[in-house]
């Protein structure tokens, strides 16, 4: 059993979701998102599984600031059918999120996470379909918290601060 662990522990293996944050993260505190709404959850449980990082509910001691400024869900419908009833529609989740340290510089300029997701409507089971409907909301955001903390994580270990827009980006170029 122990060369077992030692072997996976040796190639590189993690369990799923698992992610090195840096020294930045470990103490957080998140702005502009609820920290008992379904992204304040993810966020914290991201966190707290790096095991390096934790939200903290006090801002002057916190190391790092993430501030939520978009976190939005927004649907549109795909299909209708015979009946001219919606059938199927798109969910569309969009995070945008800056990190900055507690003095207010900024550690990573504004990002935008955004995911995509159909959603298969049955007139003959409403139940079930806003059962998954919760369900891949909840997926949506789970994917966006964990493509944001490995943004971060790369942007902060190689050390880049990623340019707010585009005209910033090729004003350096020149």
């Amino acid at each position: 059993m122990v060369s077992i662990l030692l072997a996976t522990q040796s190639c590189g293996w993690r369990l799923r979701g698992s992610i090195d944050l840096p020294e930045e993260m470990r103490h957080t505190f998140l702005q502009g998102a609820a920290l008992y709404s379904e992204l304040g959850l993810a966020i914290k449980s991201s966190l707290e599984g790096a095991e390096q990082a934790q939200l903290t509910s006090d801002k002057a001691s916190a190391t790092a600031i993430l501030i939520i400024s978009k976190n939005e869900v927004s649907q549109r419908v795909l299909t209708y059918d015979s009946l001219n009833r919606a059938s199927e529609y798109e969910l569309k989740y969009e995070l945008k999120f800056k990190l900055q340290d507690n003095s207010g510089k900024v550690l990573l300029a504004e990002q935008t996470v955004s995911t995509i997701r159909e959603l298969q409507l049955d007139p003959n089971n409403v139940l079930s379909t806003s059962d998954e409907e919760a369900r891949l909301r909840k997926d949506m955001i789970n994917f966006a918290v964990s493509q944001m903390l490995r943004r971060i994580n790369v942007s902060l270990g190689m050390g880049i601060k990623l340019p707010e827009n585009n005209e910033k980006a090729s004003a350096d170029k020149k």
